[in-house]
């Protein structure tokens, strides 16, 4: 199955480790898609963007982590 969804991937991954139980994806997969359609997709607040950019920071932390690079 090839999805892009964080929420189904994240659950994935906690079933094999549970550091990834406590990431909160909030709507990011939303608001993924709606980007993909220019006539109607939301902006996010600077807040947001900077809670996104921290999100992927950790998901990206544990990653390396698991994989030791």
């Amino acid at each position: 199955m090839k999805t892009h969804e964080i929420e189904f991937l994240l659950n994935e991954c906690a079933k094999i480790d549970k550091d990834f139980e406590n990431i909160d994806p909030k709507n990011l997969s939303d608001f993924g898609v709606a980007m993909r359609y220019p006539d109607d997709y939301y902006i996010p607040s600077n807040y947001e963007t900077l809670e996104y950019k921290e999100m992927a920071f950790q998901i990206k932390n544990i990653v390396e982590d698991k994989i030791q690079i």
